[in-house]
């Protein structure tokens, strides 16, 4: 099989996916930060209320008891707020993992017969495509693989037809059968048609249950399902 082109957009999707992971990590940071002062201030709180409790009513005073306990809030409060801070920047990651996508690139050529160049981006799938060479497709993975020893799996990889009104529409159905044909295990789970102003986007959602690279790259020893899977892909071609 040929395609035009497979390649990997990273700028300035790439760029921005960087920025969040370091603002996570950062963010995680003064979690454990906040997370100790937390630790800390509860126990000071404790073992002042400990000590009037037995009957000690000179080691500390009310003010002290007062002071404890308000720092004990302030700190909780700000433990919740780096909590929420890092929950909300995990909701907001950038996935750069794109092995499943990447895997579907050669039957995904193949399906268009090779004449349509097709790239793996990062982030969301393209709506439009201003100032573009049509057609074109591109696979995009919002979330990490699942790599159980080169065979990887997937919730989801959107394929994204950008074409104009002169080319026929790709369905969801076509790219199940190209699959097939390869021996991967792939479900077009929806197909949406979107027409913007200088383009067409036909989309097809694909849940990805099993599928591997077309020439593997044997960084650990090989399972013998991944081996099996390969070697009957070889006798399909």
């Amino acid at each position: 099989m040929t395609s035009k082109t497979s390649k990997t957009k990273t700028d300035p999707m790439q760029a921005k996916a960087d920025d969040l992971a370091a603002q996570l990590t950062a963010a995680r940071a003064v979690l454990d930060q906040r997370e100790a002062e937390h630790t800390a201030a509860e126990q000071h709180a404790a073992d002042v209320l400990d000590t009037f409790e037995t009957g000690d009513d000179e080691t500390y005073t009310a003010d002290d008891l007062g002071s404890a306990e308000a720092a004990e809030r302030a700190a909780a409060a700000l433990l919740k707020a780096a909590q929420t801070a890092v929950d909300r920047l995990q909701r907001h990651q950038i996935s750069t993992d794109t092995k499943a996508a990447h895997a579907l690139v050669p039957v995904v050529a193949e399906a268009l017969k090779g004449r349509v160049p097709v790239e793996v981006r990062l982030g969301a799938a393209p709506r439009a495509a201003a100032g573009e060479s049509l057609p074109l497709l591109v696979l995009t993975q919002a979330k990490p693989t699942t790599d159980q020893g080169g065979l990887y799996s997937a919730d989801e990889v959107v394929v994204s037809y950008v074409r104009d009104d002169l080319h026929s529409p790709l369905s969801g159905e076509r790219l199940e059968r190209y699959t097939d044909r390869a021996g991967f295990q792939v479900a077009a789970m929806s197909t949406h048609a979107g027409t913007g102003a200088d383009a067409v986007v036909d989309s097809v959602r694909l849940k990805v249950r099993k599928v591997w690279d077309a020439t593997p790259l044997l960084v650990d020893e090989p399972t013998a399902s991944a081996a099996e899977a390969w070697a009957a892909s070889l006798l399909r071609r």
